[in-house]
C-alpha cells in the first residue's frame, strides 16, 4: 500500500519581504523544538502551516539532534540555493532578463491621461521611461496602480520649467524592481527633461535614463545642440550597464544598421549627428539596429515594407496632406546588454492619445520588452 500526503510549500519567494536572517532564525528556533521532541520520545511534528523554514527546522532537529551553528548555517545556505532553483523559488533569484519601454505621452491633462494608462496596462514591461509628463498626468499615474515605484523630475527636484506647457520626464518600475539615487544630468538647458536612476532587483547593476531632446523648430538649434552635448558628455564616462530611453526630436529615415559619423564638424547639427553615429563617444547602441543585425530575416521584411525608411515608425511629421513617417523615439543601451527583441507600436500609442508610438525591448543583463512589430 502507498501512502500519499501533500505538504504545501509556504516559504516566502518574494524579494520584497524576504529577510534571510529572519528565515534562518525561524529555522534554528524550530530546530530546537525538533530536538526536544526527539529527546522526549514524541513521534509527532507540527505542519499545520505547511512547509515553512520553521517546519523544516523541526524535521532537521528531530533527525540530527543538537548541532553547532556552523552546521545549521551551511545546511540553510544549501537548502536556500536549491529552493531558488525550483519553480516556487524562481522569483527569489535576481533577474537577468527585463523589459523596458519608452514613450512620449504627449502633454495631457488628467482626463486624457487615463487613455494612456489603460493602454499601458495592456503592455508587458518592467521599466518605463516617459516624456512630456505634465504634473496633472503624474497625479493620475500615481493613483492608477500602474506601477510600484516611480520618479518624476517635477516632484523629485526643485525645478520650475519655462514656457506655457510645463512638463518633465519620469521613470516607472514594477514586478519587484526598485529605483534609487535619482539625479539630473548636468548642463542641460532644460534640466527637468532628463532623469537617471539606479535599478535594483536585477542580477547586475543597471542605470536607466529618460530624456526628452529639445525641438529645434520651437526652442532653437543651439538649445538642441547644447542638450545633445550635455547628454553625450555625461554618458561618456559611464561604466555600469546603461539604458537610455528618449525622444530625440531627430529626423531619421535611414535603414542602415550602423550610422556613419558626420563629416562636417562645423555643421549646425554636428552634435546631434555624432550622438547617433557609430563613432559616438558615449558608446551606447540603438537596440533596434542591434536586434535587426541579429535577425536578418526580420530586417529584410522591414526593408521590403519601407525601402525608403524608417526602420520603425514612432512619429509622423509633415502636413496632413503630405505626412512623413519617421522615427523620433529610441532605446539605446550599452554594448554589454544583449538585446532579445525590440519593436515599436505606433498605432497603439496614437490610439491611446499620444502623437508618438511606444518602443519596447527585451534584453539579458539589463532590461528591455516587447510589443507586436509594427
Amino acid at each position: 500500500m502507498t501512502n500519499r500526503f501533500n505538504i504545501p510549500d509556504k516559504r516566502s519567494n518574494d524579494p520584497k519581504d524576504y529577510q534571510k536572517s529572519v528565515r534562518l532564525g525561524q529555522m534554528k528556533r524550530s530546530w530546537h523544538l525538533g530536538v526536544q521532541r526527539q529527546r522526549d520520545g514524541r513521534a509527532t511534528l507540527s505542519f499545520t502551516d505547511g512547509l515553512t523554514w520553521g517546519s523544516i527546522g523541526q524535521i532537521l532537529g528531530y533527525l540530527f539532534g543538537e548541532t553547532d551553528d556552523a552546521f545549521k548555517n551551511e545546511l540553510y545556505e544549501k537548502m536556500l540555493a536549491q529552493f531558488a532553483q525550483t519553480d516556487h523559488g524562481q522569483q527569489f533569484l535576481p533577474r537577468r532578463q527585463v523589459q523596458i519601454a519608452n514613450w512620449n505621452l504627449r502633454y495631457s491633462a488628467a482626463a486624457h491621461t487615463w487613455r494612456r494608462i489603460a493602454y499601458l496596462q495592456t503592455l508587458d514591461w518592467d521599466l518605463l521611461a516617459l516624456q512630456e509628463v505634465s504634473q496633472k498626468a503624474w497625479t493620475e499615474l500615481k493613483q492608477s496602480g500602474l506601477f510600484e515605484v516611480g520618479c518624476y523630475t517635477l516632484e523629485e527636484f526643485d525645478l520650475e520649467p519655462q514656457g506655457y506647457r510645463k512638463h518633465g520626464v519620469a521613470i516607472l518600475a514594477r514586478h519587484g524592481l526598485t529605483l534609487r539615487q535619482p539625479h539630473l544630468i548636468p548642463d542641460l538647458p532644460k534640466p527637468e527633461r532628463a532623469l537617471s536612476v539606479q535599478v535594483d532587483g536585477l542580477s547586475s547593476p543597471l542605470e536607466v535614463i529618460s530624456w526628452h531632446a529639445p525641438n529645434a523648430a520651437g526652442e532653437g538649434s543651439e538649445t538642441k545642440m547644447q542638450a545633445y552635448r550635455a547628454v553625450t558628455n555625461w554618458l561618456t564616462d559611464k561604466e555600469t550597464a546603461t539604458v537610455l530611453g528618449f525622444d530625440g526630436n531627430s529626423w531619421n529615415l535611414s535603414v542602415k544598421l550602423k550610422w556613419d559619423p558626420p563629416t562636417d564638424t562645423t555643421g549646425l547639427y554636428y552634435e546631434e549627428g555624432l550622438f547617433f553615429s557609430s563613432g559616438a563617444p558615449h558608446h551606447l547602441v540603438d537596440t533596434l539596429q542591434t536586434y535587426y543585425r541579429n535577425n536578418p530575416e526580420a530586417y529584410e521584411a522591414v526593408i521590403q515594407q519601407r525601402p525608403d525608411g524608417p526602420l520603425a515608425v514612432s512619429y509622423v511629421r509633415g502636413s496632413q496632406n503630405r505626412p512623413v513617417l519617421d522615427r523620433f523615439d529610441y532605446i539605446f543601451a550599452s554594448p554589454d546588454i544583449e538585446v532579445i527583441q525590440c519593436a515599436y507600436d505606433y498605432e497603439g500609442g496614437i490610439g491611446a492619445g499620444s502623437d508618438h508610438g511606444i518602443c519596447n525591448c527585451r534584453s539579458i543583463g539589463g532590461l528591455i520588452g516587447k510589443v507586436e512589430p509594427c
